[in-house]
Protein backbone atom coordinates (compact mmCIF):
# COMPACT_ATOMS: atom_id res chain seq x y z
CA UNK A 1 0.00 0.00 0.00
CA UNK A 2 1.42 3.18 -0.87
CA UNK A 3 0.48 6.46 1.62
CA UNK A 4 -1.83 8.02 -0.21
CA UNK A 5 -3.94 5.23 -0.09
CA UNK A 6 -3.04 4.81 3.79
CA UNK A 7 -4.25 8.24 4.51
CA UNK A 8 -7.43 7.68 2.46
CA UNK A 9 -8.46 4.45 4.51
CA UNK A 10 -7.63 6.55 7.69
CA UNK A 11 -9.80 9.36 6.57
CA UNK A 12 -12.76 6.95 5.75
CA UNK A 13 -12.11 5.59 9.29
CA UNK A 14 -12.50 8.41 11.04
CA UNK A 15 -15.19 9.78 9.40
CA UNK A 16 -16.89 6.68 10.24
CA UNK A 17 -16.28 6.81 13.83
CA UNK A 18 -17.32 10.33 13.93
CA UNK A 19 -20.53 9.28 12.27
CA UNK A 20 -21.04 6.59 14.55
CA UNK A 21 -20.44 9.18 17.05
CA UNK A 22 -23.07 11.26 16.36
CA UNK A 23 -25.74 8.51 15.68
CA UNK A 24 -24.96 7.47 19.43
CA UNK A 25 -25.32 10.50 21.03
CA UNK A 26 -28.74 11.09 18.86
CA UNK A 27 -30.17 7.94 20.09
CA UNK A 28 -28.67 8.83 23.94
CA UNK A 29 -30.58 12.55 23.70
CA UNK A 30 -33.70 10.69 22.55
CA UNK A 31 -33.94 8.42 24.62
CA UNK A 32 -33.08 10.96 27.37
CA UNK A 33 -35.74 13.39 26.50
CA UNK A 34 -38.60 10.61 26.04
CA UNK A 35 -37.71 9.51 29.77
CA UNK A 36 -38.00 13.04 30.87
CA UNK A 37 -39.95 15.24 28.17
CA UNK A 38 -36.76 17.84 27.91
CA UNK A 39 -34.02 17.90 24.99
CA UNK A 40 -30.83 17.79 25.76
CA UNK A 41 -28.97 21.18 25.39
CA UNK A 42 -26.11 21.80 23.00
CA UNK A 43 -23.87 22.84 26.28
CA UNK A 44 -24.35 19.48 27.73
CA UNK A 45 -24.87 16.03 26.83
CA UNK A 46 -26.97 13.04 27.93
CA UNK A 47 -24.20 10.28 28.90
CA UNK A 48 -26.51 7.41 30.30
CA UNK A 49 -29.66 6.61 32.19
CA UNK A 50 -30.65 3.83 33.67
CA UNK A 51 -32.51 1.65 36.06
CA UNK A 52 -30.93 0.99 39.13
CA UNK A 53 -31.77 -0.80 42.53
CA UNK A 54 -32.02 1.88 45.57
CA UNK A 55 -31.61 -0.58 48.28
CA UNK A 56 -31.44 -4.46 48.55
CA UNK A 57 -34.11 -4.89 51.36
CA UNK A 58 -36.73 -2.95 49.94
CA UNK A 59 -36.08 -4.45 45.80
CA UNK A 60 -37.47 -1.22 44.92
CA UNK A 61 -35.31 0.69 42.06
CA UNK A 62 -35.17 4.47 40.99
CA UNK A 63 -34.41 6.06 37.25
CA UNK A 64 -30.87 7.80 38.05
CA UNK A 65 -29.84 10.46 35.27
CA UNK A 66 -26.08 10.81 34.21
CA UNK A 67 -25.74 14.07 32.55
CA UNK A 68 -22.14 14.37 31.15
CA UNK A 69 -21.01 18.36 31.07
CA UNK A 70 -18.10 17.81 28.86
CA UNK A 71 -16.31 14.92 27.23
CA UNK A 72 -12.88 14.98 25.96
CA UNK A 73 -11.43 12.31 23.64
CA UNK A 74 -7.68 13.48 22.30
CA UNK A 75 -5.08 10.92 20.75
CA UNK A 76 -1.41 10.08 22.61
CA UNK A 77 -0.08 7.60 20.39
CA UNK A 78 -1.37 4.95 17.63
CA UNK A 79 -4.32 3.56 18.95
CA UNK A 80 -4.37 5.17 22.68
CA UNK A 81 -6.81 7.95 23.21
CA UNK A 82 -7.21 10.09 26.76
CA UNK A 83 -10.87 10.01 27.81
CA UNK A 84 -12.20 12.87 30.15
CA UNK A 85 -15.63 12.74 31.23
CA UNK A 86 -16.71 15.95 33.51
CA UNK A 87 -20.52 15.41 35.18
CA UNK A 88 -22.39 15.98 37.90
CA UNK A 89 -21.93 13.48 41.29
CA UNK A 90 -25.16 12.10 41.66
CA UNK A 91 -26.07 8.46 43.48
CA UNK A 92 -24.72 5.55 41.60
CA UNK A 93 -22.90 8.02 38.99
CA UNK A 94 -19.35 5.92 38.87
CA UNK A 95 -21.48 2.12 38.57
CA UNK A 96 -23.53 3.44 35.77
CA UNK A 97 -19.87 5.31 33.81
CA UNK A 98 -17.67 2.01 34.64
CA UNK A 99 -20.58 0.05 33.04
CA UNK A 100 -20.53 2.54 29.68
CA UNK A 101 -16.80 2.16 30.03
CA UNK A 102 -17.11 -1.65 30.09
CA UNK A 103 -19.29 -1.48 27.06
CA UNK A 104 -17.08 0.25 25.42
CA UNK A 105 -14.38 -2.04 26.05
CA UNK A 106 -15.86 -4.72 25.07
CA UNK A 107 -16.62 -2.99 21.36
CA UNK A 108 -14.07 -1.38 20.93
CA UNK A 109 -11.36 0.19 23.34
CA UNK A 110 -9.26 -1.58 26.15
CA UNK A 111 -9.20 0.30 29.07
CA UNK A 112 -5.63 0.30 30.41
CA UNK A 113 -6.07 2.97 33.43
CA UNK A 114 -8.86 5.07 35.06
CA UNK A 115 -8.56 7.82 37.52
CA UNK A 116 -11.55 9.32 39.67
CA UNK A 117 -11.73 12.54 41.09
CA UNK A 118 -14.49 14.05 43.02
CA UNK A 119 -14.95 17.62 44.00
CA UNK A 120 -17.13 20.57 44.31
CA UNK A 121 -20.67 18.17 43.61
CA UNK A 122 -18.89 17.15 40.48
CA UNK A 123 -16.61 13.99 38.89
CA UNK A 124 -14.24 13.98 36.76
CA UNK A 125 -13.30 10.04 35.21
CA UNK A 126 -9.92 9.82 33.00
CA UNK A 127 -9.25 7.30 31.00
CA UNK A 128 -5.98 5.83 29.13
CA UNK A 129 -7.59 3.43 26.45
CA UNK A 130 -6.04 1.32 23.68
Amino acid sequence: MDKASIIADAIKYIQDLQRQARDIKAEICALHSSTNNNECSSNSSCLTSATADVDDNTHQSQHVMCMALQIDISKMEEMTFHIRIYCEKAPRVLVHLTRALDSVSVQLLDVQNCNVTCFDGHVIITVIAK
